[in-house]
């Protein structure tokens, strides 16, 4: 049986959801108090310094690519383990922060997976909505109203009745 390549945003529920993001190494480390090389998620993530560049827009996505890809086909070298243990999984979401899969790595990578046999699916719905209001993105988590809303849009609270001691409330 071959692994089932999803990809999704860092929100996704889904219960075979897998962190590729260099935050998600980082985490693992200091909660498990071991060397953030070790984290599951580690040889699938682009360096900090690819990570970095990106971020202070210093490399288009264009420029990007070809970056993480050496980083990878380095990565499956030296990490081969790490490799085998996700190819051999059924089913996988590889998540991340990005909000567009087709300038994110983890399209990239279910790219490199399906090229190492496994059946890639694409992108699973967002579960990431807008607000009603002013479009921000808002985590259904992160409300519950029928319209979805985020905090900067929610009304203000009624103010509460001010009832003296000894008197009936209204």
């Amino acid at each position: 049986m071959s692994l089932v390549v999803y990809t999704a945003r860092i929100s996704t529920r889904d219960p075979d959801r897998f962190d590729v993001t260099r935050k998600g190494a980082h985490d693992w480390a200091k909660k498990t108090g071991r060397p953030e090389h070790e984290a599951p998620s580690h040889p699938f993530a682009p360096s900090i310094g690819l990570l970095m560049a990106t971020k202070r827009g210093e490399l288009s996505f264009g420029e990007y690519e070809p970056r993480y890809l050496a980083e990878m086909r380095q990565s499956y070298r030296r990490h081969r383990s790490a490799w085998s243990d996700l190819l051999a999984r059924a089913r996988v979401a590889i998540f991340c922060y990005c909000v567009d899969p087709l300038a994110c790595h983890r399209s990239l990578l279910a790219d490199i997976l399906g090229k190492l046999g496994a059946h890639v699916q694409g992108e699973l719905p967002n579960q990431i909505v807008p607000c009603a209001s002013c479009r921000r993105p808002v985590e259904p988590a992160r409300h519950c109203y029928a319209i979805p809303t985020c905090y900067a849009c929610l009304p203000p609270p009624e103010p509460l009745p001010i009832v003296k001691p000894g008197a009936t409330s209204p």
